[in-house]
């Protein structure tokens, strides 16, 4: 399982309150994502699966061609 990427857009200073004190900290803006490219081609590497994906992509281009022949006569 792929881990996410935290990536930080940025900081900002925040005033909190603390007991009867206020103290200054850094906040920092983060965006997390999970890369699928390493993923994906991890998978397609299993034989079984480039299998399937590669019979379904040529199945539904078939259909698609069968369906532009159908509209167009």
């Amino acid at each position: 399982m792929q881990e996410p990427i935290t990536i930080t857009l940025g900081t900002d200073l925040v005033s909190i309150q603390k007991g009867n004190k206020r103290q200054i900290q850094e906040k920092s803006f983060t965006f997390q994502y999970v890369p699928l490219l390493e993923g994906l081609v991890g998978l397609l590497k299993k034989k079984e699966i480039f299998d399937e994906v590669n019979f379904l992509s040529v199945s539904v281009h078939a259909h698609m061609e069968d369906n532009y022949l159908f509209n167009s006569t």
